[in-house]
């Protein structure tokens, strides 16, 4: 990522798990700390989410979801003073109504989500909705989800 990315402005690479970022950031130069800051302003690098881990989102308690949220967000903080816009949720084991809720009051932009049963995607799609604004009931705001 440190040699490559630099080589030309239009690569980019996202980061989801700050738990181990955070051990790779552990081994670096400070140099190389550097370019991963310059990365990061430049856009070339962008850290998605920014939980310690990824959590399952269908079955964790909320609070257990906070936690790992809140150790995430304040090594970012801490070490790159940086704060993530978009939500990255590649490989949950299924979606609940209260992940996208969190990760819009800790101001969360934007919401990727992989996992949808293959007839609901084909739907969106014939639809041209899948780029949408997830809203809950209990919430007057909403989130865009791709």
């Amino acid at each position: 990522m440190l040699s490559k990315l630099p080589e030309d402005p239009r690569r980019k690479f996202i980061w989801a798990e700050i738990s181990y970022f955070s051990m790779w950031w552990d081994e670096l130069e400070e140099e190389d700390k550097e370019k991963v800051k310059r990365l990061l302003r430049n856009n070339q690098l962008e850290i998605v989410t920014g939980g310690w881990v990824m959590n399952d989102e269908a079955n964790s308690h909320w609070v257990s979801i906070v936690h790992q949220l809140t150790e995430g967000h304040q090594w970012l903080q801490e070490n790159l003073n940086y704060t993530p816009l978009s939500h990255w949720s590649i490989d949950p084991f299924g979606l609940s109504l209260t992940q996208p809720a969190l990760l819009k009051e800790i101001g969360l932009q934007n919401m990727l989500i992989q996992r949808v049963h293959y007839s609901v995607k084909k739907q969106l799609a014939l639809t041209k909705q899948l780029e949408f604004r997830w809203r809950q009931l209990w919430v007057s705001e909403t989130i865009t989800v791709v």
